[in-house]
């Protein structure tokens, strides 16, 4: 529990330079982005790791069957979980983007996209720890062989 907040406050320290950036400047590029371009990217990259996911469940099945015993059940747990969390940062994306327009005080309306900038960076952290698991899991598989 300590470790993902702490991830979150790593995250909220990494949105806010770009949220007082935009502030400061009057960029308006962090809110276009938001409204434009991050729920494609989220959901391409959501269809990417759902299928990333399937096919490495498909094959670390396969190592279990062959070995005759349970050896990656927390593996596929911790897949899972990604990718329950990944669609509840999906779906708090879109809340807050909507939100993000709603909202009529210009402070209100730089937290919410400041928090949207964090979900979008969640879900890049998401990517990592998944892009992670495979390469360690090739380690893994490559020393069993």
């Amino acid at each position: 529990m300590i470790n993902k907040l702490g991830i979150i406050f790593l995250l909220l320290l990494l949105a806010a330079p770009f949220m007082v950036a935009d502030y400061l400047w009057g960029s308006k590029f962090v809110g276009e982005f938001l409204r434009n371009q991050s729920l494609q990217i989220m959901g391409t990259i959501l269809a990417l790791n759902i299928a990333t996911a399937s096919f490495l469940v498909g094959h670390l099945l396969d190592i279990e069957m062959k070995a005759g015993k349970s050896i990656f059940d927390d593996t596929i747990r911790e897949l899972k979980h990604n990718i329950y969390f990944m669609l509840a940062l999906f779906i708090l994306q879109m809340i807050s983007l909507t939100l993000s327009d709603a909202a009529t005080f210009v402070a209100y309306k730089y937290w919410i996209m400041g928090f949207s900038l964090m979900l979008f960076f969640a879900y890049l952290f998401c990517l990592y720890e998944i892009t992670a698991t495979i390469f360690s899991l090739r380690k893994f598989i490559n020393k069993t062989n």
